[in-house]
């Protein structure tokens, strides 16, 4: 059975309780396992296909990948309120500071989400949500239960693109597995992992220790999804930084070029 690797890294909110450390959990048992991260020469060559497949990803899938490919998709108008590729925020990114940060309470009262699946969805789209929702409550405590009347929700919506804002936002918030999007559960579950406060991997504090950004590879203008956010927005909750994240960007992320724009800087785990 694939488990899927959770990222650790989440907007001012702590909910390390909630999250295991211990060698007895499957996720630091797969993290365990995974102990070879290769070395890329970035400058001198396009990456391999095998390289693709082995940094950022997961035992899922690669759910980063098939969210950049479902979001080229989306309209201009959409497209303007996202922001790392499929945060949604309430602002216009091309008239604000790019490198705006999200800085408010975000955190979910008892680790408890507050989910509506719409009611478009097909049967087999609702499986898979489901699917996703239970292979989260596997790996942490935080527990996504059934809207029944609460202000804060998470409404799952099958609009153009897959987006979720980060945090509880108040109200209802759309989090949106449209398209291809909820074929793939990883893709749902980064999704998820998103709506409860969790950030992409690589905008961790300490990121630059472990992966190098090639600037000169990023499509110009799009510098600003790959911000690393400081120790006052996030907290990666003292945990080791996951090269195999659900969470974490693949190495040719808006790229120009087709050449790497982000590539770890270590041969494997510490």
């Amino acid at each position: 059975m694939k488990i899927a690797s959770v990222i650790l890294t989440i907007v001012l909110v702590s909910y390390s309780s909630c999250i295991p450390l211990s060698r007895d959990n499957p996720i630091d048992l797969i993290n365990a396992k995974l102990n070879k991260v290769p070395n890329f020469e970035v400058n001198s060559k396009l990456p391999t296909p095998l390289e693709l497949s082995i940094f950022g990803t997961n035992q899922e899938e690669d759910s980063m990948e098939y969210i950049f490919k479902e979001n080229k998709k989306i309209d201009s108008g959409v497209e303007h309120y996202l922001i790392e590729g499929d945060i949604k925020v309430d602002y216009n990114v091309s008239q604000v500071a790019q490198n705006a940060v999200r800085n408010r309470n975000v955190r979910w009262p008892g680790g408890v989400v507050p989910y509506f699946i719409d009611r478009s969805f097909d049967a087999g789209a609702r499986q898979r949500i489901l699917a996703a929702i239970n292979r989260y409550h596997q790996t942490t405590c935080i527990r996504f239960t059934p809207w029944n009347g609460q202000r804060d929700y998470v409404h799952i919506v099958p609009r153009q693109g897959c987006f979720s804002a980060v945090g509880r936002r108040g109200g209802r918030q759309e989090l949106s597995v449209g398209g291809t999007c909820n074929f793939h559960r990883g893709t749902i579950m980064h999704e998820l992992m998103h709506a409860v406060g969790f950030q992409h991997e690589q905008t961790r504090t300490d990121r630059d220790q472990f992966v190098t950004v090639y600037y000169q590879n990023i499509q110009s203008g799009l510098e600003y999804n790959f911000v690393r956010y400081n120790q006052d927005t996030i907290d990666h909750l003292q945990t080791r930084y996951d090269y195999y994240s659900i969470m974490h960007y693949p190495m040719n992320a808006f790229s120009r070029n087709g050449r790497p724009t982000i590539v770890p800087r270590q041969a494997g785990f510490p």
